[in-house]
């Protein structure tokens, strides 16, 4: 055969776990050349066997327009052959198996797309762009979607897999957009802003947990998103460290005036009171408690109202 379309073992790759389910997921029926060994998880899909090549690129011709497809392989001629005929496909790509390697490249591509479209119970249809943080997505037209229920106390309208109607999460309530969250660049009063709205939400709850900094979005508004909440051994020391890095960007170091000094000299309308709390805190090492934190940043925003530059009631 000619050499220009034998396989290459380069080509075929293994697959993560989770994307050898996505495909079978998506499968709709398996072409097996007889002898060829098919992985267990795919035991109770409809499968056909073939006994010689020519009769395997047959059936695929034929059920490639109305089925999606995993091809398996023993021989390098079957292989080749099965290659080439899915080259020729404009979509609906089948993945190929050969001795527990998989050449599933464009079949992935293809149903990374189908997965990735999502329906609500009016019948609207959304589409993921992006991963913002875990669970959290951006939908083409810039809503943000939450994955599962890790969000489902904001509201918003339940979402579903397209294909097969499965729940997914949530659609997140309409002032929670991709356009609406800051950029890395983030000013120190929405900082501020943010760090009282953690502070609410934080109160709100029962269970002494503090929110994981990874797992949290912060809005133009100062409004704060928390997919992940952790318990804290040392709870007044854990809202510290959340604290600074929220205010400053950085972790809390031996040095914490270093990191303070360039974002405290770019700050505009911080009162003179709010950062000799800093000071007192980051600086002189003072101890401060859940309680102190909400004294300060009570008057924090109450400076802030008198000086009219209240984000909305973002720290609600």
């Amino acid at each position: 055969m000619d050499e220009t379309i034998r396989l290459d073992a380069a080509e075929m790759t293994a697959l993560s776990p989770e994307d050898e389910q996505l495909l079978i997921k998506y499968a709709e029926a398996i072409i097996i050349e007889e002898g060829a060994q098919m992985p267990e998880a795919m035991a109770r899909m409809p499968k056909l066997t073939c006994t010689a090549p020519p009769e395997l690129v047959e059936n695929i011709y034929h059920l490639q327009q109305e089925k999606r497809l995993i091809v398996i392989t023993r021989t390098q001629m079957a292989t080749d052959l099965a290659r080439v005929l899915n080259r020729s496909f404009k979509d609906n790509h089948f993945a190929m198996l050969s001795d527990g390697k998989w050449d599933a490249a464009e079949a992935l591509s293809e149903i990374r797309r189908l997965n990735s479209m999502l329906i609500d119970d009016a019948g609207n249809s959304l589409v993921i762009e992006s991963e913002v943080i875990p669970n959290i997505y951006a939908a083409e037209n810039g809503r943000l979607l939450a994955m599962g229920d890790c969000l489902s106390e904001l509201g918003g309208e339940k979402l579903y897999g397209k294909r097969f109607h499965d729940a997914w999460g949530t659609l997140l309530p309409p002032q929670f957009t991709k356009e609406a969250l800051t950029g890395e660049e983030l000013d120190f009063t929405t900082r501020t802003f943010a760090t009282a709205n953690l502070l609410v939400q934080m109160k709100k709850r029962s269970d002494g947990m503090v929110p994981v900094p990874e797992r949290t979005l912060v809005f133009q508004t100062g409004k704060c998103l928390v997919t992940e909440w952790e318990t804290a051994e040392d709870r007044d020391n854990a809202v510290r460290r959340v604290f600074f890095l929220l205010l400053f960007g950085n972790e809390e170091r031996g040095d914490a005036l270093a990191s303070m000094l360039p974002v405290l000299a770019e700050a505009e309308n911080v009162p003179e009171a709010f950062q000799l709390d800093l000071e007192r805190i980051y600086v002189n090492g003072a101890a401060c408690s859940f309680h102190k934190w909400n004294n300060i940043l009570e008057r924090l925003m109450l400076d802030y109202e008198e000086m009219g530059i209240l984000k909305g009631g973002a720290a609600e």
